[in-house]
């Protein structure tokens, strides 16, 4: 198995939210040996971007700021993949019928760096355009 993933939004919130039985077999066993410092994982930034909209419109209610919530992330070990235009323009290019733009630059960005992707979004493991672990 790989040492370096990526994350997909919501199997990073419910790590976070220490909600792990919401986590797939395989990605529980991922983000322990993360925990035990033998994996790395890749957080996208539109990750980022996506999780302030939720916290933003009310889908996540943290009981801190969304900047305390994100410090907590990034305290934790998980680095930060910045987005680049290639990203955007191979998002906007994928053969996928799929419209949620943050799934198709967190697909791209994973495909640009060759990790699985730590995720349960059945439109991105039906795609087969990235390696899944759940």
């Amino acid at each position: 198995m790989s040492d370096a993933f990526t994350i997909d939004t919501h199997p990073l919130v419910w790590h976070a939210a220490g909600k792990v039985r919401k986590l797939g077999r395989r990605a529980r066993a991922v983000l322990a040996r993360f925990e035990q410092s033998d994996a790395v994982i890749h957080v996208p930034a539109v990750v980022t971007v996506e999780l302030w909209f939720l916290m933003k419109n009310g889908t996540i209610r943290p009981a801190t700021t969304f900047a305390g919530w994100w410090r907590g992330i990034i305290d934790a070990g998980f680095r930060t993949e910045p987005l680049d235009s290639q990203d955007v323009i191979s998002a906007s290019e994928l053969d996928w019928q799929h419209g949620d733009v943050f799934d198709r630059m967190i697909v791209a960005t994973t495909r640009r760096l060759g990790m699985p992707l730590l995720t349960g979004d059945g439109d991105i493991t039906d795609s087969e355009l990235v390696e899944v672990i759940w």
